[in-house]
């Protein structure tokens, strides 16, 4: 598990490497994609959020990691119990994560997120060595692997 990708896709779906595809082999298929619908929403500047609206974006995704630290918890150790948990905090959280998707690859916010983060460490790594610590003993359980793999698909 990457924590500190796990914590920085989480704290505004935007940090993290971009992931590196293969090319297609020659005699593959070529495939056209149809043109995108347009977005619902504009996205807004990093540079246009006022502090208060990134402070409480910032609250909320803390928020969240506190959830997954109480979820770890409550697992107890049994891995089952820690990807249920997992699974239950992100989807009560998809319209805060969906929202944060909009900053992926935006340099500005990388830079502002991750000097909120440094400024909140502690508050950020305690619920999330909760979570890299049980999930260091459940690595090989399918259900965890699973659930992990939202946090790849994030980035």
């Amino acid at each position: 598990m990457k924590l500190v990708a796990v914590v920085a896709v989480l704290a505004c779906a935007c940090g993290g490497s971009a992931k590196q595809t293969a090319a297609p082999p020659a005699n593959a298929p070529i495939e056209t994609a149809e043109p995108a619908p347009p977005p619902e929403e504009t996205p807004v500047a990093p540079a246009e959020l006022t502090d208060a609206e990134f402070e409480t974006m910032m609250t909320q995704a803390l928020a969240m990691f506190g959830a997954m630290g109480s979820a770890a918890d409550a697992a107890g150790g049994d891995c089952g119990k820690l990807a249920d948990g997992i699974d239950r905090v992100m989807n009560d959280n998809q319209p805060f994560i969906q929202s944060m998707k909009k900053y992926k690859g935006d340099e500005a916010m990388d830079k502002r997120a991750e000097a909120w983060m440094k400024d909140h460490m502690d508050e950020v790594m305690e619920p999330m060595m909760k979570v890299g610590a049980a999930g260091q003993n459940c690595a090989d359980d399918p259900k965890f692997q699973a659930t992990m793999q939202q946090f790849e698909d994030l980035e």
